[in-house]
């Protein structure tokens, strides 16, 4: 990974960091591909920012997450490592869930992220 497209993941998790949906929203590629693990209703792939888009405003939806915490940024060949915790409220209890997101930026925006879940039970559980 470049340093230009390590710099475009730090603006990204800035901005969602500081709830700037439109920096956030502005930062997926058109071509945006999501992938989430699991066997809920939101695993599998997302092609195209709007099905990924709608994917997420699901997720915020089931979980109000925010972003907690950004534990660190890797990057390698090709892609980024972020581990990062996420705040979850969930029935009205708060649960810090750690996740690592596989990030690939493409054309100076995010092109696409797979998820690895540390407790995929946990998420399945709260996703249905």
């Amino acid at each position: 990974m470049t340093d230009d497209e390590t710099a475009t993941l730090h603006r990204y998790l800035t901005a969602w960091g500081d709830g700037d949906v439109m920096t956030v929203l502005g930062s997926y590629h058109e071509r945006l591909e999501l992938r989430w693990p699991g066997s809920h209703r939101l695993s599998g792939t997302h092609s195209g920012r709007d099905a990924a888009v709608t994917a997420l405003a699901e997720l915020q939806a089931a979980t109000g997450r925010v972003l907690a915490e950004v534990r660190s940024i890797t990057p390698a060949d090709g892609f980024a490592d972020v581990e990062v915790v996420e705040r979850w409220t969930v029935d009205g209890s708060i649960i810090d869930l750690p996740r690592l997101l596989r990030f690939g930026v493409r054309d100076g925006l995010i092109a696409w992220c797979s998820v690895t879940e540390h407790q995929p039970e946990l998420v399945d559980r709260i996703l249905g």
